[in-house]
């Protein structure tokens, strides 16, 4: 009896590690891009309270209102400034009022400021483009660094799917500048999401205008009418 318990044990474990071994892999597949996350950034006037609220809203009756007054928490992250993190598909169709439960702005009644991916807001609206990531406060040793740029997401029409292997690049003047050299600048690619994406510094311009190319022939210019964005817009195309 004890040999066979003794045989049943090994068979057991024998099996198990066999599994084990030859098990697939648990994959992982990543959000898609409106699952995926941004940040915005409010900096409190001196004489508010500490504690800050994002309330978010829709005029488009086929939204969700994302949140009840007076809206999501804050969170503190340095020199006066908060952070909100916020999923891609809350962008552009949504607004912001930014309160300490008795401030707020807008002011009371007035429209609130266009939920912009990665904007930095002040009492008077959005006065840069974060470069930082979401988590970016979670490394102690790295400030929030914002500007006038340009972050943009780009996907092709999933009639030349055939594209999204191949580079992609983004030929643009900024404000009545000069069009940069053909074919533009590389682009990174998102292979989950098929969007192409690229930061662009645009000074003290006040708007960018786009086409994209794969330098082999195709060429994405809007119908002839390009792509023209003002500075501290949700630079968001989406042909698919």
């Amino acid at each position: 009896m004890k040999f066979i318990n003794s045989f049943l044990v090994f068979c057991t474990l024998f099996i198990s590690q066999t599994f084990l071994i030859n098990a697939s892999p648990i994959k992982r597949t990543p959000p898609s891009f409106e699952l995926q996350n941004t940040a915005i950034y409010f900096k409190k006037p001196d004489n508010w309270n500490n504690q800050i609220y994002a309330y978010i809203y829709s005029n488009n009756s086929n939204n969700v209102i994302k949140s009840e007054w007076p809206g999501f928490s804050m969170r503190s992250i340095d020199d006066g400034y908060y952070s909100l993190v916020l999923q891609h598909k809350y962008f552009p169709d949504f607004k912001v009022i930014f309160t300490d439960g008795q401030n707020q702005v807008p002011g009371v009644n007035q429209e609130g400021f266009v939920l912009t991916m990665d904007a930095v807001y002040n009492q008077t609206g959005i006065i840069g483009i974060s470069y930082n990531k979401p988590y970016f406060y979670y490394n102690k040793s790295e400030k929030l660094a914002y500007g006038n740029i340009a972050k943009v997401y780009y996907r092709p029409s999933h009639k030349g799917v055939d594209l999204y292997l191949k580079d992609m690049y983004a030929h643009f003047k900024i404000g009545s500048g000069e069009w940069n050299n053909i074919p533009g600048e590389l682009m990174e690619y998102d292979p989950y999401t098929m969007f192409y994406t690229i930061t662009i510094d645009l000074g003290k311009a006040e708007s960018i205008t786009l086409t994209f190319t794969d330098g082999e022939g195709y060429w994405d210019n809007n119908n002839e009418m390009n792509y023209e964005f003002k500075k501290f817009s949700n630079f968001f195309i989406d042909n698919y």
